[in-house]
């Protein structure tokens, strides 16, 4: 008859940890199931334009350690003088970030080479799109979709309801945000985009990405069982393989993949 394994104690991991943290919807169900739907691209209506330009930098000349241009300057378009070459320049950076690679070629996000060609220069379209991370504005524009759309609080307006055209800039926020990457959204980026819900915004699936705030979840637990062992000298405590086994899970969940490819983009 097969030995049951031990329990885990209850003063290590209590009973009632995944509830109190909500790591049910936090590891499981948000990555799966709170993903933003995808749509394929449109040219940005005025009321969008309206939203979006409120949030856009001035221009990169005032900024401390980036001196340039303004952002006008770099986004001249050859779309005839009554065109906003403002507009059409974020239009493009949006249709880029939006563009898939074929399933052919790998899958997952495509190159700035293989934007379509109305998109522009590939070289001026990651040049916009570095600056204008830089600058912070697919942050300020991650967190004004999230607040404005998300249930409860002040998402319970008129921009919460089916049909808002915020719920469809969502998915570009997201779309735009993730292509930043790993290393220039650091932790910090990575927490925004859990803190907000808003897994789609998220590199790769959620799992397979460091996250700080689940390593501060799971720091209380990791000091208990360390304690536990070195509590008694004369007595070493041998933790039970279920133990070990927890512990091994919340190392790496905590620190997610080394190396990320492509291909985990969300859709």
């Amino acid at each position: 008859m097969p030995c049951r394994p031990a329990p885990i104690p209850p003063d290590l991991l209590p009973p009632d940890f995944l509830q109190k943290h909500h790591l049910d919807f936090r590891l499981y169900a948000g990555p799966v199931f709170a993903l933003t739907p995808p749509h394929p691209w449109a040219s940005m209506t005025d009321e969008e334009w309206d939203f979006l330009r409120r949030l856009l930098p001035p221009g990169m000349a005032g900024l401390p350690g980036r001196p340039g241009r303004p952002l006008a300057d770099i986004w001249a378009t050859p779309d005839g003088p009554r065109a906003d070459p403002a507009r059409a320049r974020l239009d493009a950076v949006f249709r880029a970030t939006m563009t898939k690679r074929p399933e052919a070629r790998g899958g997952g996000r495509a190159a700035w080479t293989d934007s379509p060609p109305e998109c522009g220069r590939p070289d001026t379209l990651r040049v916009t799109f570095r600056r204008l991370a830089e600058a912070g504005f697919f942050h300020r524009l991650l967190r004004a979709v999230a607040d404005l759309t998300r249930r409860g609080g002040r998402g319970r307006s008129i921009h919460a309801r089916p049909g808002s055209f915020l719920l469809a800039l969502r998915y570009r926020a997201c779309c735009a945000f993730r292509r930043i990457g790993v290393r220039r959204l650091g932790l910090s980026g990575l927490a925004l985009a859990r803190r907000l819900c808003l897994f789609s915004a998220l590199p790769a699936p959620s799992a397979a990405l460091p996250d700080r705030d689940l390593s501060a979840i799971y720091r209380p637990v990791l000091l208990r069982t360390v304690a536990r062992i070195t509590a008694d000298p004369g007595r070493v405590w041998h933790p039970p393989r279920s133990v070990l086994g927890a512990l091994r899970s919340m190392h790496r969940m905590c620190a997610g993949l080394a190396r990320i490819p492509r291909r985990l983009e969300p859709a």
